[in-house]
């Protein structure tokens, strides 16, 4: 059964590739074909079996923030194979041919949402960061005294409409208008949440100002007197079964607020929408000032990474400035050689510098898989060898790497978008 890995020839394959997404997560086809043309053709890999296109996944560049640094992200997106090529390898196969592209292209990251773990693990990749969706009851949003006295003191603050259609979303933003101001935002909030990508356009095309094609209505949260945009949110309204539906795509402040002018936008729905969806965590700063319970969060899906490149990927990512930590990393990994080595690891000023060790001396050994929770600060070399993931008779260096590590941003790396 011979399995070729490549670039599609033309978007009459692209557009192939596209229905096998359509089947593979129910959509419908047009809509389908236009979302994998949103993202780009450039993106697209198919594999072929027997000379048949028998499915695809997407490489996009991205970037993803840590410790409050952008690190290059190879986001593998759409991995689809029709039914019948399922369960006989070709998926291990095409996995494995993008990761030796991704690894050749220098970029220290990969990541994906996976709809199953097994075949992603055997390229490398662990869950390392989540994506949750809070469910709020409408009726029930108020916001705690304190906060509610703060911006009660404030009135200066208007909800502007984002004007939003094809011509906008095709273009790049005009220095100064409202759409580079929202996007100004979100790059000062983004840094502060660990997972968070620092958005390409194409994200802002396909995952905020439209979701799965459908168009968005968004709202600037603008200060009167100087027109400074200080927040902003997109939504999408659906009537179901229980009524009108709100589902928040995106939404970012830099003051309570305009965080508390969002919260009662939701408030204001109560007479026509039961509840409002939004993908945040628990954790999340804005469900802080709420008054009472009336939230509920569960979990929608665990992204995983694949480390590409230990020495760089370590390199890139930011660390607290007062982080001083030195310990070693014995990485595994049956794919990279370049990776499979010990690793020295020193960090000092909010920077580390990684250098090749002796296998010799004491470290943490463990699998390129491990590395990604660990990296991403979704958990520490102590869990992982309470998981049987680590091995490590040194106390103090489980420490060591547990503080330079250690998520210093207040919540789980978390990600709203889906690529």
């Amino acid at each position: 059964m011979p399995i070729e890995y490549a670039t599609p020839r033309g978007p009459n394959e692209c557009d192939a590739y596209a229905r096998i997404v359509a089947e593979a997560f129910a959509w419908d086809p047009e809509m389908a074909i236009g979302w994998v043309r949103d993202w780009g053709h450039a993106c697209v890999r198919v594999v072929l079996v027997d000379g048949v296109l028998a499915g695809g996944l997407q490489l996009i560049p991205l970037q993803t923030y840590f410790g409050g640094r952008a690190v290059g992200l190879t986001g593998v997106g759409a991995v689809v194979l029709l039914p019948q090529y399922r369960g006989k390898g070709v998926g291990k196969a095409l996995m494995r041919e993008a990761m030796l592209e991704s690894q050749r292209s220098g970029v220290p990251l990969a990541g994906l949402f996976p709809a199953t773990l097994p075949v992603y693990r055997s390229a490398g990749f662990e869950q390392a960061g989540v994506r949750c969706e809070t469910t709020f009851t409408l009726n029930q949003i108020k916001l705690r005294p304190e906060i509610d006295a703060l911006v009660r003191a404030d009135r200066g603050l208007s909800l502007v409409p984002i004007h939003n259609d094809e011509s906008v979303r095709a273009a790049v933003p005009e220095p100064g208008s409202i759409h580079e101001k929202v996007r100004g935002v979100y790059a000062r909030v983004a840094p502060h949440f660990d997972g968070h990508l620092a958005r390409p356009d194409n994200v802002w095309r396909t995952q905020i100002y439209a979701f799965k094609r459908e168009q968005t209505k968004g709202f600037a949260i603008v200060r009167d007197a100087t027109g400074a945009v200080e927040g902003y949110f997109f939504y999408t309204q659906s009537r179901g079964d229980g009524g009108i539906h709100v589902a928040v795509r995106d939404a970012a402040c830099v003051t309570p607020g305009a965080w508390a002018a969002f919260l009662r936008f939701l408030a204001d729905h109560w007479s026509t929408a039961r509840e409002a969806t939004w993908m945040v965590p628990a954790e999340h700063p804005a469900l802080s000032m709420l008054a009472e319970h009336c939230t509920r969060t569960k979990l929608s899906a665990a992204w995983m990474l694949r480390v590409m490149d230990v020495k760089a990927a370590i390199e890139a990512r930011g660390y607290g400035p007062s982080v001083r930590a030195s310990f070693a990393l014995r990485v595994r990994d049956e794919l990279f050689a370049a990776n499979h080595a010990t690793w020295k690891v020193s960090i000092a000023d909010g920077r580390a510098n990684v250098s090749k060790g002796s296998d010799a001396e004491p470290a943490i050994e463990l699998d390129v898989r491990a590395l990604s929770p660990i990296l991403s600060g979704y958990q520490s070399p102590a869990a992982l060898r309470l998981a049987g993931l680590a091995c490590c008779d040194d106390d103090a260096m489980l420490d060591a790497a547990a503080t330079a590590f250690a998520n210093g941003r207040g919540s789980t790396p978390w990600m709203g978008e889906i690529y």
